[in-house]
């Protein structure tokens, strides 16, 4: 690794940040430094000092020689091997794992031009950043190149440098991926689409949608910035093991592998798929083109990206011809309720946040940052306007590109082309600024009325407070306020503004006959609501009667925040959805509901009562089915996909076993996937029902079906679930410190042994959880102690008990220097004080309904 760089002034503080293995020389301005015990006397954790007798003002050249393994984590330079024998490699390095890879300087304000070299099997595909401006047969040492002996035949790249990046975005791909080369890409710009072979079929049957969206999008982007797209290339490449959902690299973006569908999938997830596709594309201009200073404006990048890729979806939905995607900012509003959940627990902070250092970067990759600032942005774009706001990133591109920037650039941009569109929007952008990006906490607003009032001068009090005592801030909230009359019509909407303050007072005019009002009509805020009892009476009976599906979801959404703050308890939640679901004509609604009546089930009732509730929701949702027209293809693939959610019983997995067989009476006509058919397996697996020669049988038959790495995955998760008593011991010691298996198959083992150790054999390994947990996080790295964490919390029923031993271990522990296990243990926390908080409203329930 050659690092060449100015300097200004010549310090003792300068460090290269090299988490590698081994560095075996050293060499700056061309003097060799002495190998002492690998130059340990310079080595601080992945800090690499740079004495300061070798450096001086103006130019310098750093060079290292290192050796370094393959990383099994999904951070850093992570490797793969397929069940075909086939290895696949990817770097992923936001926000601090390129020094995982390779020694550099690894902070955001301090870009660079790189240029690549590689040496690999003659055979790989590489893929970068940039084109590939010669590939030659090599003659090199293939052990000293880290080449297995076999691989004798070898290539060497040479890449082109690239434009000034952040060391975050460079990228290197390598491995037999299989690919396909784009045409008719938008005004030509080259694009290629990766993936391992065992996938390419798949994605030959979707690259045509892909390319289409993504080159749409890219039209509406060059026009809304009025800058051409920045690069010279654009490549998908879909990776295995993948840690998120995608990575901006530029000219080369790294795609989670679960986005090329193996089977029928709907349309919301295509929708899904496409709006991460425009996310990415977003990033070439926010994030890349410009980016942030410091790791305190992520949201610069991830909320930007994420509201514009919901805007050009808008914009381009009625051009696509290969996909209907459904409408986008129905899907805005699902994506906020990230947002929603992640600002009501106690770890919430400001989308514009302070980030101490590049170890706590991660923690803000949040629904926070993501959801919440999206949420903001769609606010400011109502209040400056689209033209406005269009004509203001025009500016910032041109004014900053290839920099850093911070909020303050970012928001002088945008008032530099600001007038109130209405005399109740604030004056200037500042108060804005400080209200919305630099507190934390979410507001709830509820609405005080009298229908029975028919004056032309009503009034609506609407009271706002905080969700979180100690998040008290009040805000301003552009919003809308739709009245209903008595056949569920809206008669009326107000555009108001709520103010920052306790309550707001919103005329009407009475005589109109309103039966029911709803707060934040249309979504244009980012508010939890409640709904008054009069509009809510109204609603539950009438709701099926609403004819905007936008609605519609807007108040399914306010009865779910009813279940998860204890004001509703899953039995009425489950009654209004039982006489709700074959009324509902819109099939995002439609998997709303059972979403939530699931989570319901799942999360916010005890366990004894969760079967009867799952009985009653699959009969239900299978009488839809047969109800539904086979031929409407995208509502049968969502009700065969909820109706696997309620199958719990062993009535139900026998009737799936019989599906599986091919043998099923009604289901026998519908295609089975395969992921719904991995959920069978699983099932009959973790069910005492069935007998070791049938689960056997059925583990064989998926096999042979799918023999991908799924099956390798259940493999080892049934055989963790298979575990002997005298033996669970040995696993759970096993499991505090990483062995051979990457994180996401140890995740995959670890959730098989929790299903195969449930009551009183549990009970000595949650115990032990809360004794071992601070080894975990302190001995491995933070990816594998996290997975720890998420798969082996205490799953029982003892939530009194979990909740004490999680405060008294986070009292414990320093929180500064274990904030990750510290963030854990806090929302683990709330989450069980919510859970106790709904299993006494459902009790107090089933008892009046049994009086």
């Amino acid at each position: 690794m050659k690092i060449t760089f100015d300097l200004a002034s010549v310090s003792s503080n300068l460090f290269v940040d090299a988490a590698v293995s081994t560095i075996t020389g050293l060499i700056v301005n061309g003097v060799a430094l002495e190998n002492k015990d690998n130059y340990a006397s310079l080595r601080d954790d992945r800090f690499l000092t740079i004495p300061e007798a070798n450096l001086k003002v103006g130019r310098n050249t750093v060079s290292i020689q290192y050796k370094n393994a393959y990383v099994t984590d999904g951070n850093g330079l992570h490797t793969f091997t397929d069940t075909d024998g086939k290895q696949y490699l990817y770097s992923n390095s936001e926000p601090y794992h390129a020094n995982k890879a390779f020694p550099c300087f690894d902070q955001p304000d301090l870009k660079a031009s790189w240029e690549l070299s590689v040496a690999a099997p003659v055979d790989w595909e590489i893929i970068s950043n940039e084109f590939c401006t010669s590939e030659e047969q090599a003659n090199l040492n293939v052990c000293s190149c880290g080449i297995p002996e076999e691989d004798k035949e070898v290539k060497l790249w040479k890449f082109a440098p690239t434009k000034r990046i952040s060391s975050y975005l460079f990228v290197v791909v390598a491995g037999p991926y299989s690919k396909i080369k784009a045409e008719n890409t938008y005004k030509g710009i080259s694009t290629s689409l990766y993936c391992r072979e065992s996938l390419f079929k798949y994605l030959k049957e979707q690259a045509d949608e892909i390319i289409e969206i993504n080159s749409e999008g890219m039209r509406f982007y060059e026009e809304f910035f009025g800058y051409p797209y920045p690069f010279s290339k654009y490549d998908f490449i879909y990776c295995p093991e993948y840690n998120v959902g995608a990575m901006e690299n530029p000219g080369a973006v790294t795609f989670n592998d679960r986005l090329i569908f193996r089977d029928d999938v709907t349309l919301q997830q295509r929708t899904n798929r496409a709006r991460t596709t425009l996310h990415e594309l977003a990033h070439m201009w926010f994030g890349n083109l410009v980016t942030m200073k410091w790791w305190n404006d992520l949201w610069l990048n991830e909320s930007f990206a994420d509201f514009i890729s919901f805007v050009s979806m808008e914009k381009v939905r009625p051009k696509l011809t290969k996909v209907k995607l459904v409408e986008p900012m129905l899907e805005f509003f699902r994506r906020k309720w990230w947002g929603y959940r992640q600002d009501q627990l106690s770890t919430t902070h400001p989308i514009a946040g302070e980030v101490e250092d590049t170890a706590k970067a991660e923690s803000i990759f949040d629904g926070i940052t993501y959801s919440k600032g999206a949420a903001t942005m769609k606010q400011i774009l109502k209040i400056i306007g689209e033209e406005a706001f269009s004509k203001s990133m025009n500016e910032y591109f041109h004014k900053h590109e290839w920099k850093n920037t911070t909020l303050e650039d970012f928001i002088s941009s945008l008032q530099a082309n600001y007038k109130p569109l209405n005399p109740t929007y604030p004056s200037d952008l500042s108060e804005w600024q400080k209200m919305w990006l630099q507190t934390a906490g979410l507001n709830e607003l509820e609405p005080h009325w009298d229908p029975t009032k028919t004056s032309n001068k009503e009034k609506i009090v609407i009271k706002q407070s905080a969700a979180r005592s100690d998040h008290p801030t009040l805000r301003t909230h552009k919003l809308k306020i739709a009245l209903f009359n008595s056949k569920a019509e809206v008669i009326h909407v107000i555009d108001t503004m709520i103010e920052p303050k306790e309550e707001t007072i919103v005329e009407y005019d009475g005589s109109i006959g309103a039966k029911a009002l709803l707060l934040n009509y249309e979504d244009e805020a980012f508010v939890k609501i409640r709904i008054d009892s009069t509009s809510l009476d109204f609603l539950k009976q009438n709701l099926k009667l609403v004819p905007d599906e936008f609605t519609r979801s807007i108040v399914w959404r306010a009865l779910w925040d009813m279940v998860r703050d204890g004001h509703l308890s899953t039995l009425g939640f489950v009654d209004v959805a039982s006489n709700a679901i074959f009324d509902e004509t819109s099939d995002v609604n439609l998997t709303n509901i059972l979403q939530f009546a699931s989570g319901s089930i799942q999360s916010f009732t005890p366990k004894k009562a969760r079967d009867l509730l799952n009985f009653k929701l699959f009969t239900l949702v299978h009488a839809l089915l047969l109800e539904t027209d086979p031929a409407n293809k995208n509502r049968t693939t969502l009700l065969l996909n909820e109706l696997l959610t309620f199958a719990t019983n062993g009535y139900h997995l026998e009737q799936m076993v019989a599906w599986l067989d091919e043998k099923h009476p009604t289901l026998g006509k519908y295609k089975l996937s395969l992921s719904n058919a991995w959920i069978i397996v699983r099932r009959v697996q973790k069910s005492k029902k069935f007998d070791q020669e049938t689960k056997a049988r059925v583990f064989e038959l998926m096999k042979k079906r799918d023999p991908s790495d799924n099956a390798k995955k259940y493999t080892i998760e049934f055989e963790a679930l298979a575990v002997p008593s005298e033996e669970k011991e040995k696993w759970w010691k096993n499991y505090q410190k990483q062995g051979e298996l990457s994180v996401h198959m140890s995740g995959a083992s670890m959730r098989g042994f929790v299903a195969g150790c449930q009551g009183d054999e549990a009970k000595p390994f949650h115990d032990d959880f809360f004794k071992v947990v601070l080894s975990v996080f302190q001995n491995n790295r933070p990816e594998y102690a996290e997975e720890f964490y998420d798969n082996l919390f205490p799953n029982g029923e003892d939530l009194e008990t979990y909740l004490e031993k999680a405060k008294k271990l986070l009292s414990e522990i320093d929180q500064k220097v274990e904030f990750r296990l510290a963030t854990h243990l806090k929302e683990s926390i709330d989450g069980l004080q919510r859970q106790l908080k709904c299993y006494e409203y459902f009790k107090n329930d089933l008892f009046s309904a049994k009086l």
